[in-house]
């Protein structure tokens, strides 16, 4: 019998550890009212320990930090004001939710793909899966924890006579850090990117942080760099008048 309850005792603790994890998680992300709920489960389940073991000392001592932890959260959900302003320049909700977090978890927003998925589809196209044959590595070897590479046709409507493609690579460091790396490709017959057609990268505020001008022979062109978890940004592809943005939040 005192084996069962001291079984019962160790799982309830570590329902109330994960819940506490979970809602240190939440509060970093500043969802302080998932938070909020998460504490108290887990202050139910070291509650529920101390009622069957009350010299559990370690339970006791939880329970108290987990208060503290929950009596601190502000009362409302908060938004950088860089993260507000970025919402206003959405034309649509739908557009502002690419999370690129949750492409570590395989949740793909529509019309994105894995690249051995898309690649299965362009099996004749040579060229294309020559271009990313080893090109779709951006972070430093032994650095990186996870990493996903995914794939997007780009639509134009007809206007362009070759079709592109956006492929972005997402890698989590060590450090937390994404390292982020964005290549526009063609997928027509033509080899070569459309002269002229641009990749750009805008931040939270819209203003343009990084910038790529396809050649008059250009296989790909593509644009790199490093963001943390909650910065927002967009990419867009332009050619003359004609323009497509997605909307991404790390």
């Amino acid at each position: 019998m005192s084996n069962i309850i001291s079984s019962q005792k160790r799982n309830e603790f570590l329902v109330g550890e994960v819940a506490e994890v979970v809602g240190d998680y939440f509060g970093l992300l500043k969802q302080y009212d998932e938070a909020r709920e998460e504490y108290n489960q887990a202050l139910n389940a070291y509650e529920r320990v101390n009622e069957s073991s009350p010299d559990f000392n370690d339970a006791h001592k939880q329970k108290e930090i987990v208060r503290k932890k929950r009596d601190e959260l502000p009362e409302t959900q908060e938004l950088s004001n860089a993260y507000q302003q970025f919402l206003t320049l959405a034309p649509e909700l739908g557009q502002i939710g690419v999370n690129l977090t949750q492409w570590f978890q395989d949740v793909f927003d529509s019309g994105w793909q894995t690249l051995e998925s898309f690649l299965r589809s362009q099996e004749e196209n040579l060229v294309f899966r020559f271009a990313t044959a080893n090109r779709y590595r951006s972070g430093e070897p032994g650095t990186i924890e996870k990493k996903v590479v995914l794939v997007k046709l780009i639509d134009f409507g007809g206007e362009l006579k070759t079709p592109l493609a956006l492929m972005g690579n997402v890698e989590l460091e060590r450090n937390q850090r994404r390292d982020i790396l964005f290549q526009l490709y063609p997928i027509g017959k033509d080899p070569y990117l459309p002269p002229g057609v641009k990749l750009i990268v805008l931040d939270e505020t819209g203003e343009i942080f990084l910038k790529a001008q396809a050649r008059n022979a250009d296989n790909w062109i593509q644009l790199q760099f490093r963001g943390e978890a909650l910065e927002s940004f967009s990419v867009k592809i332009a050619l003359g008048d004609a323009s497509i943005t997605e909307y991404f939040v790390i």
